[in-house]
């Protein structure tokens, strides 16, 4: 009868310890899943306030810049160098 009362609790020793694993194993894999909804949550936020956000009004448009005297503005550089490629 010895024996088999070192058996029974030798196997109710290892049946414990496999229910600890499982368990720290099923604690592990919620914090993963909750971890991942998190970061889901945290991507698909600024998405969101983007729709529900008008969309800012455009820079007014800048002068362009003029040339020094003396020298020819960027339209009439690019004008000349159109009227030399055609030659």
């Amino acid at each position: 009868m010895e024996p088999l009362l070192e058996a029974l609790r030798a196997k109710l020793a290892e049946a414990e310890k496999r229910a600890a694993v499982a368990e720290a194993i099923a604690q592990e894999r919620e914090r993963i899943i909750e971890a991942q909804a998190r970061t889901l949550r945290m991507l698909e936020a600024p998405r969101e306030a983007t729709r529900e956000q008008p969309a800012p009004a455009p820079a007014p448009a800048q002068e362009p810049p003029t040339a020094a005297p003396g020298q020819p503005s960027l339209a009439q550089r690019f004008r000349q160098t159109l009227l030399l490629r055609k030659r």
